[in-house]
């Protein structure tokens, strides 16, 4: 298993927790003292999730490729939520927060055990 490719999923993710929190604390600012984010963040980290999927799907565990499918199909349904159902952009945040916070601390469980670590 190229541990790269795993690598780069967790580090989009991480940018995504990033500017997820920006954007979360952005909705709770005026908007002089809102904080711009990178605007590739959440294009970049589908690109690694489909990437995953569709190349690595045979490598990786059965658990691991749940929660990134799950991740998917929520992001999916909150953008869904947001465009279709007018649902608080604010909210949808807040969700897709805990999303990519789950999703990272599953990848980082399955780099590290098949790395050999113990435990993160």
């Amino acid at each position: 298993m190229n541990k790269g490719v795993l690598l780069d999923l967790t580090h989009s993710l991480s940018e995504a927790i990033k500017a997820t929190e920006i954007e979360i604390q952005n909705c709770y600012s005026y908007h002089d003292e809102q904080v711009e984010i990178k605007p590739y963040v959440w294009k970049n980290l589908d690109e690694k999730i489909d990437y995953m999927l569709n190349v690595y799907r045979p490598l990786v565990s059965t658990n691991l490729l749940a929660a990134i499918n799950n991740h998917k199909q929520v992001s999916r349904e909150i953008s869904r939520q947001v465009f279709q159902e007018d649902e608080d952009t604010c909210t949808a945040y807040e969700k897709m927060l805990v999303e990519h916070k789950t999703l990272y601390v599953q990848l980082q469980s399955f780099i590290a055990k098949i790395s050999g670590v113990e435990a993160i």
